[in-house]
């Protein structure tokens, strides 16, 4: 993938599927409990700590990919974050009444 060039579906496809997944999430609220499901939380987890070869290790982040992979590990942490949020809020009111 370091071949590609950045301007290339390859490189925004990931951010804008996540873009999209975060836009159903405030916009549908059928989608909601979907994002609450373990499967669904796991997938992110495992996008924000993908397993890794001892050999991959030892390499150095300094490759535009890497810098890609950071942009799509803010919006990940954001999408997680705003259901934290809504899950503690949810959670509250319903204490409340």
């Amino acid at each position: 993938m370091e071949d590609v060039p950045e301007s290339s579906w390859l490189q925004e496809y990931p951010v804008t599927l996540m873009q999209f997944l975060l836009f159903l999430y405030h916009n549908q609220q059928d989608f909601v409990p979907l994002c609450m499901t373990g499967d669904f939380l796991c997938g992110l987890a495992a996008t924000l700590f993908p397993y890794r070869f001892t050999a991959d290790i030892d390499s150095e982040i300094a490759s535009p990919i890497e810098e890609f992979k950071v942009c799509l590990q803010c919006i990940i942490v954001d999408i997680v974050n705003i259901q934290v949020v809504d899950n503690f809020k949810n959670t509250c009111e319903s204490d409340l009444s």
